[in-house]
Parts: structure tokens; C-alpha cells; sequence
């Protein structure tokens, strides 16, 4: 990040604090809500948080269901898409899923869906099992998960801090590597911070590499002797590169791509090997590649105390 990101991003931390001042009429969602977001611009680890958040909700006997704005936005923006996980399917890519958009109903494994509903939400829905509400407008889509699953306690805004409506608990990831004051490129001021439980990245949060599976199989397997192409379609792929290396294994060429989106066929025939991928890649684009490949899951250390924290604000709350 430089001096110039910081300021370029000028206009949309204005922005946002001229909706923030307005917060007071800030519409509220029809269950008790937690929202996980940040202030830099691009992943900062929002969407893990989320799963993991939801493993440990569950792990207390609570109902929650996830509500995201869908990436990239597609046909969820003409109206809610909710989705939810039917099984089976070992690895989230693979695993079969059922989708209400509008009046129709689609079934079928979380990669083919994810044309449609964004790769985020097919992962996170293949990832926790627990329901997904997808469109731009978070009001309508928590208001079509709640109606479609009315034992809903609890709801979850992947990406929400900067969303205009009421949460009862914010988490804010920060990168602390950001100079937050004066290089990084910020959606918000670091004055929003006041009001929300701040979740550093690296300290209160850990990651640390997890399980290899196959690609094309879905099956857990060993570290490949040979080099992996790394093509990670995530915001910081050096993150996906130290992990890597971290589980042995060897990186020979990598592709850098836009989040959310996958290589051209002709960018993609032009490396040989297997690929290295993430899961929300395998999802969203890796696996409809036909190519072989790695698939290098990632587990967050520490997500236990953040959803003990974030529960209790939640108890807390007037």
C-alpha cells in the first residue's frame, strides 16, 4: 500500500462516515445480529470468520443462518436466493446444495451454483450447513432466510460493517500490518472502530494451514513432490503462498488473479502442471476448470474466544 491508496480511497471513507452519522435511522434485521467486517480495502480474512463463527454458534446449541450480498452479485440482485446445504459431499466444493431464487429451485454441488449465487455464499453454505441468504439488500435477504427457516435465532453478516443496518454486535478484523493512519486504502476511518469488538489479525486470530484434498475427488491426500501453479483468486495471495510453504509444499509459477475471479482458458493453458487453489477457488472457478490440482484448506486459530466474545455483547445488549 502507498501514501496515494490512502488517499484515493479519501472519497469512501467520507462516504461512509456520512452513513454512519445517519445510523440512528438505520433499519434493524428480525433476529439478533452479529456482523463481521473490516476497514481495508480487499480480504482480510472476513468470510473464514464467518465460518468459523458459525461452527462455534452451533457448538452452543444456537439456530444461525448467514446473510451475504452475494460476489460477485448476479441474479440474486433481482431478489433473494436462500441456500442451504443437503449433502452429501466430503469436500465443500463437491457438496450438494439447494438454492430457492425466486420461485425456482435448484439443486446441485456448490461449484455448479455458484454462477449464480456467488462463490462466497456457495462455500460458506457448503462450508457451516447452515443457510445462506443472498442479495444486495440485507434487509430482504434476512427477512427470506428467517420466513424460509423460522427457528432462526441468530444472524450473520458476512461483510456487514459497512452495511446500513442495525447490528447488535460488530466484528472488525484488523490487519495490523495496515498503517491504518496513513497507507492503507480504507473503506471506513479507524474512528468507526469506537463501537465494535476489534479482532486483530495474526494475534487474535491465527491461521495456520489445514488439510490437502484432491481436486478433482474431493479426497484428503499428501503433499505432491512436484511444484504447484498457485492460482489464488483471493485479495492477498502471498497469505495463500506462506501457508503453503508452511505445509512443505513447493510453489513453481503463480497466476495472479482478480478476487472472485477465475483465469481465461488461454491464460490457463499457457502453464502445465497442477494447480494450487483455495476452497472458495475450487468453488467458485478451479474445479469447472477440468484441471488437476491441490486444494489447501485453511483453519483459524483463536475463532473459539472472537465467537465467545461476540456472544457475550450479545448477551450484554440492552
Amino acid at each position: 500500500m502507498s501514501r496515494l491508496t490512502h488517499l484515493m480511497s479519501a472519497p469512501l471513507r467520507a462516504a461512509s462516515g456520512l452513513r454512519r452519522r445517519a445510523s440512528a435511522g438505520w433499519p434493524t434485521l428480525p433476529r439478533p445480529t452479529i456482523s463481521v467486517g473490516n476497514l481495508a480495502l480487499g480480504g482480510r480474512c472476513k468470510t473464514p470468520l464467518v465460518a468459523a463463527l458459525c461452527a462455534e454458534v452451533l457448538a452452543r446449541g444456537m439456530n444461525p443462518a448467514i446473510v451475504s450480498r452475494g460476489y460477485p452479485v448476479v441474479s440474486t440482485a433481482r431478489y433473494p436466493a436462500v441456500v442451504v446445504s443437503v449433502g452429501p459431499g466430503h469436500a465443500p466444493w463437491l457438496t450438494l446444495l439447494e438454492a430457492w431464487e425466486g420461485g425456482v429451485v435448484r439443486r446441485g454441488p456448490a461449484f455448479g451454483l455458484a454462477a449464480s449465487i456467488g462463490d462466497e455464499p456457495a462455500w460458506l453454505a457448503s462450508k457451516t450447513g447452515v443457510p445462506v441468504s443472498v442479495h444486495p439488500n440485507r434487509v430482504a435477504a434476512a427477512e427470506a432466510v428467517v420466513a424460509r427457516f423460522p427457528r432462526t435465532d441468530l444472524l450473520i453478516l458476512d461483510d456487514g460493517f459497512q452495511t446500513a443496518v442495525r447490528s447488535e454486535v460488530d466484528l472488525v478484523v484488523v490487519d495490523e500490518s495496515l498503517d491504518l493512519m496513513g497507507r492503507a486504502a480504507l473503506r471506513e476511518s479507524p474512528n468507526a472502530l469506537a463501537r465494535a469488538i476489534v479482532v486483530r489479525l495474526d494475534r487474535d486470530l491465527i491461521r495456520v494451514p489445514g488439510l490437502l484434498r484432491d481436486l478433482r475427488s474431493g479426497e484428503e491426500c499428501s503433499v505432491p513432490d512436484e511444484a504447484l501453479l498457485l492460482a489464488a483468486a483471493v485479495a492477498r495471495p502471498e497469505t495463500v503462498r506462506g501457508l503453503a510453504e508452511q505445509r512443505g509444499i513447493t510453489i513453481g509459477a503463480s497466476i495472479r488473479l482478480r478476487d472472485h475471479r477465475g483465469p481465461s482458458s488461454s491464460r490457463l493453458a499457457r502453464h502445465l502442471g497442477p494447480l494450487l487453489v483455495t476452497e472458495k477457488d475450487a468453488v467458485g472457478w478451479a474445479y469447472g476448470s477440468g484441471r488437476a490440482g491441490v486444494v489447501l484448506q485453511m483453519t483459524l486459530l483463536g475463532a473459539g474466544a472472537v465467537a465467545a466474545s461476540a456472544i457475550q455483547a450479545l448477551v450484554d445488549h440492552p
